[in-house]
């Protein structure tokens, strides 16, 4: 179970520096930027709930081959 989350998140990060080339992705391990409330972090997180399940779709997908 560990394995397939590590490969959903570094799909995810790897994407994300594909859009973002100037990312910092070693940045992304310390959480949320310091003054996000947790409000706000739950709202990310829910924007994020459909783009999440795609990714996690694609990484079982190609896991389970």
């Amino acid at each position: 179970m560990k394995e397939v989350a590590t490969m959903g998140a570094r799909q995810t990060l790897a994407m994300f520096k594909s859009l973002y080339p100037r990312m910092d992705i070693n940045v992304a391990g310390d959480g949320f930027l310091d003054g996000t409330i947790d409000e706000q972090a739950l709202e990310l997180i829910n924007e994020a709930q459909e783009s999440a399940g795609k990714i996690a779709f694609d990484v079982l997908d190609n896991f389970c081959e």
